[in-house]
């Protein structure tokens, strides 16, 4: 039995076909961190710069330092602030362009859950980020608050888009004392 020319033709059309395509599906595959996902979430504490707690990378392996002051006790009832700051290092400036976010997730004494953007910062610069989340606490004692901010640092050629989880307490004593 004779094979067509035509039907040789297709059947090299089809093999060319599938794999360019698995091709395309391992490259793609093969990045599935590649700069349009955040990297994975860190974790922070309150006073604590970005990569010092145990297990952390190094602090010389991130492109920022991100610090987290604690608000000083205060009232219960009363606004409890804490400071948290981004600054960028090694050549990296923070991207005005990344819609940054301080997503604040109160402790179940804390009020209000709260999103800032770089609007609402302190002060919001190529050369740091500065946030001031402020909660009150209905309860004396400490309460952990939590928060996680996402935000973008960038170089003249490269742009890394991060994701940092964030710690601290507030604290609130009955008349302030």
């Amino acid at each position: 039995m004779r094979t067509s020319p035509n039907v040789a033709f297709v059947g090299e059309r089809l093999v060319w076909a599938l794999a360019c395509i698995a091709a395309l599906v391992l490259s793609l595959s093969a990045c599935k961190n590649g700069g349009s996902k955040p990297a994975p979430a860190s974790s922070l504490s309150a006073g604590q710069p970005a990569g010092s707690g145990s297990g952390s990378a190094a602090p010389a392996s991130k492109p920022y330092t991100l610090t987290v002051d604690a608000p000083a006790p205060g009232a219960v009832g009363a606004a409890l602030v804490a400071t948290v700051k981004l600054v960028p290092r090694g050549g990296y400036k923070v991207n005005l362009e990344y819609p940054t976010k301080l997503i604040v997730r109160a402790a179940a004494a804390a009020k209000p859950e709260q999103t800032l953007t770089s609007k609402d910062a302190a002060e919001f610069s190529a050369k740091r980020a500065l946030f001031k989340p402020g909660v009150t606490l209905s309860k004396a004692g400490k309460h952990a608050v939590k928060a996680e901010l996402k935000f973008s640092v960038c170089t003249a050629s490269l742009c890394e888009l991060k994701r940092e989880t964030l710690t601290w307490n507030a604290e609130a004593r009955e008349g302030g004392k």
